[in-house]
């Protein structure tokens, strides 16, 4: 009775808690703290089961996104201020004449500002504007090669999970082909080496097995890495790859790869920030004003004052070496944007002819091969139970299976790393 009463308590103090977090999370998802989708996904789908999951949580927990967000910001700061006029100088003035003081006491306050002409501010506005283009492609740049990371590393997580399963199935086999060679050896009719080799195959699979659960653990740092967690934290079990689209030409893909790159927008916007900085390096022969205004008083009378001033370009070695640099700078920005156009464009092949490839072999080898030697297994087997066939053909048949499941996991693995690489390249979902 005070065991049953117990029970009831906790039960009891359980629900309440229940209750209570129930209230906390409608509370919380009323008041738009909490997203309900957001919230929904989050039961749904945890981190790993999918590798939309792992995206998602990598794009609110990585370090490296958050700090190319803070320099797109900060080129948008700079390009805010790029025209603004420099600070104004207030500049106060007295003059006295010794000996005559009462008629020569002279006292002047100025406000001087400085006026670049000649589009000298339109051209700082558009090169900083040009390199906040830049900075938004290097965010988008690096949003794209994190997401091609975690697609592969979500590949490799894959296929060192289902390679376990694949384990598990080959060593119920195992076990299952040692009790039928222990069996004919116990009635007379098997031999005593092939209830041990049986055994010793049975043992191998078990060995085979600590490779692949390391396997698991590198697959599962490397994903958490990725994720700026821990090494060890926790992630679901995987449910399944997406799959792979049809593969297209690469015709169809170079003009998409130069309007949407990101790598290449960004090149772009650094040669359109080079070519203004070369212009604003010319325009630097012309000469800028600063104009003043202000009061005066001389001898206890007061009136107004102005100025002009001319800044003279004289230094023309400095001049001469920053008109250099520009142009040294602009055609240093052309030659990376030629390199990087020409590098994307071969990886772009090379991601195509994977994707085909792993595509190809992988329906060979789904809807052919694994089927035919999942019969040839399971004939040999049922040969060897009634006593007319022998071990060795068995027990290769079982690992030419086991084999042949594992290169497919291989060839999907490589399947999504060239889709990942396609829509990297693409900057967007192929």
């Amino acid at each position: 009775m005070t065991m049953g009463t117990s029970n009831l308590r906790e039960s009891g103090g359980a629900w309440r808690r229940r209750f209570i977090l129930q209230l906390l999370v409608l509370s919380l998802v009323a008041s738009g703290l909490v997203p309900w989708q957001a919230q929904a996904q989050a039961i749904d789908t945890p981190i790993g089961a999918t590798v939309e999951s792992v995206l998602d949580a990598a794009h609110r927990l990585s370090p490296t996104l958050r700090a190319a967000a803070l320099d797109t910001t900060a080129a948008s700061a700079r390009a805010d201020r790029a025209d603004a006029l420099a600070n104004p100088m207030l500049s106060a003035q007295t003059m006295q004449v010794p000996g005559n003081r009462a008629s020569m006491d002279q006292t002047t306050i100025m406000l001087q500002q400085e006026f670049p002409l000649w589009g000298k501010r339109g051209l700082r506005k558009s090169a900083a504007l040009a390199m906040l283009d830049a900075a938004r492609g290097e965010e988008r740049a690096t949003a794209a090669e994190l997401d091609e990371k975690i697609a592969v590393a979500f590949a490799n997580y894959y296929k060192a999970s289902k390679a376990l399963v694949i384990n598990t199935d080959v060593t119920r086999l195992d076990d299952q082909m040692a009790r039928v060679a222990a069996g004919r050896f116990g009635q007379g009719v098997g031999s005593q080496a092939d209830a041990l080799a049986a055994q010793a195959d049975a043992t191998r699979t078990s060995v085979e097995r600590l490779r692949l659960q390391r396997e698991l653990h590198n697959a599962i740092a490397i994903l958490n890495t990725l994720l700026a967690r821990s090494p060890s934290s926790p992630l679901a079990e995987p449910l399944s790859l997406g799959p792979l689209p049809p593969v297209p030409t690469i015709d169809a893909l170079l003009d998409r790869v130069q309007q949407a790159n990101p790598v290449l927008l960004a090149q772009n916007a650094r040669v359109r920030s080079a070519e203004a900085e070369r212009e604003l390096a010319r325009k630097d022969w012309y000469p800028d004003i600063t104009l003043g205004a202000g009061s005066q008083t001389n001898a206890g009378s007061w009136g107004y004052a102005a100025s002009i001033g001319i800044k003279i370009p004289l230094q023309w070695g400095a001049l001469e070496s920053a008109e250099q640099e520009a142009d040294a700078n602009l055609g240093a920005a052309r030659w990376r944007l030629a390199a990087s156009t020409a590098e994307i464009q071969g990886d772009l092949a090379q991601a195509l002819a994977a994707l085909s490839a792993a595509k190809e072999m992988g329906a060979a080898r789904r809807g052919q091969l694994v089927p035919q030697l999942t019969a040839a297994y399971k004939s040999a087997l049922a040969e060897y139970a009634s006593g007319r066939g022998d071990l060795n053909p068995t027990l290769e048949s079982v690992h030419r299976l086991h084999d042949t499941e594992l290169e497919l996991l291989d060839t999907d693995v490589e399947g999504q790393a060239g889709l990942a690489m396609i829509e990297r390249l693409l900057g967007g979902s192929l």
